[in-house]
């Protein structure tokens, strides 16, 4: 049985970027991509996952800011283009080690 967390992670992009779950798009981390995650056990993975993502996402509009403030009313179709043309990027990751590991 899963915790859900796929779906937990997508809330939390929806909620920091304050865009629909149908535009969020997930993809299972791999060691090519995130090569130190913190282990799953403990039920502890949506916590640290959820505040690195939400860091991702802090990361995004922070570079996104310029953009946004130019056209406040845009779409995040809007934004990405004009991140595109200005050389933006639009990849980040993020990291959380928050809880005390009792891994030796």
């Amino acid at each position: 049985m899963g915790q859900g967390v796929h779906t937990k992670m997508i809330q939390v992009v929806s909620r920091e970027l304050r865009m629909p779950l149908s535009s969020i798009h997930l993809r299972g981390t791999s060691t090519e991509t995130i090569p130190n995650t913190n282990a799953s056990g403990g039920s502890v993975v949506a916590d640290l996952n959820g505040l690195a993502v939400k860091d991702a996402c802090q990361t995004l509009l922070k570079r996104l800011k310029p953009i946004i403030s130019k056209n406040p009313k845009g779409t995040w179709k809007d934004w990405a283009q004009a991140a595109f043309n200005e050389s933006i990027s639009l990849s980040a990751t993020g990291y959380f080690r928050g809880y005390e590991s009792n891994i030796n």
